[in-house]
């Protein structure tokens, strides 16, 4: 071949990969293998993801695991993200003391072989046992290798048996203004063998549906004393509640009125 042809070759293969790189961000897709209309402004931060499935003990349940690279194009408040390929992941499963929980493959087929990481939805995906563990709260930890890096993410997963609660009252009738007082008793279901320390929570629901009292909600912190005067409380139309209360806190130690929209079904805060 002649050096003209050559020259020529090699000046069409120059226009190819310029009209390309105009459309396309050529060092992403040579680093990592991602094709993006433009490339990123400023370094790429990455983040694991982590789903369960029918996590169950004595029952084969699904962990898929993931990655996502954060970029900008531009703003530095614009969060675009794209799924990271090529992820190598890793779980782990502790109890609330930190001891880690052997996780066992579950075994799949008709040879009864231990399941493998598999190709899932942009990330990769595992059948898992979960052995006899005490109920209580556990964490699921994800890490995930990609040619960006590292990066890990925590779960909290509760594994407790299904239960039956019994509850009783001081009274069969109460007028307004009585003091209320439960007494409860767990049960696991399949034996009705008692359970200490389970957690819950209590709440009074009205004949109508509305729920009466439940669990405190914290809308605000920081104050300097706890007398919050006579507070009131307005729904808006958009479904959040204005509260109107007194307040005083060490920036401002003089007691004025202060104010809080929050939405109840976020427990959101929003504080003046």
């Amino acid at each position: 071949m002649s050096s003209r042809r050559l020259a020529l070759l090699a000046g069409a293969l120059l226009i190819v990969v310029f009209l390309i790189s105009r459309v396309v961000c050529l060092p992403l897709l040579f680093e990592i293998g991602v094709s993006l209309p433009r490339c990123p402004d400023g370094e790429i931060r990455q983040t694991a993801r982590v789903e369960v499935n029918g996590l169950q003990r004595h029952q084969a349940g699904q962990i898929w695991v993931g990655a996502l690279g954060h970029y900008t194009l531009g703003p530095a408040d614009q969060d675009l993200v794209f799924s990271v390929p090529r992820v190598e992941p890793s779980v782990e499963l502790t109890d609330a003391t930190g001891k880690a929980i052997e996780l066992t493959p579950a075994l799949v087929g008709k040879d009864k072989a231990p399941s493998e990481w598999a190709a899932q939805s942009d990330g990769q995906s595992r059948l898992y046992d979960i052995p006899e563990i005490p109920d209580g709260d556990y964490t699921l930890t994800a890490k995930v290798s990609t040619p960006l890096g590292a990066s890990s993410v925590d779960v909290p997963i509760p594994f407790y048996s299904p239960a039956r609660i019994h509850v009783i009252t001081d009274r069969p009738l109460y007028q307004p203004g009585d003091t209320v007082k439960f007494r409860a008793v767990v049960f696991r279901a399949r034996d009705l063998i008692p359970l200490d320390e389970r957690p819950g929570r209590w709440t009074m629901v009205a004949p109508p549906g509305a729920t009466l009292w439940g669990e405190e909600i914290a809308i605000r912190d920081g104050a300097q004393y706890g007398d919050m005067g006579y507070p009131r409380m307005v729904a808006r139309a958009d479904g959040k509640l204005v509260t109107i209360y007194y307040f005083n806190s060490t920036e401002y130690p003089q007691q004025h009125i202060a104010v809080t929209i929050w939405d109840p079904s976020e427990y959101a805060e929003t504080s003046s």
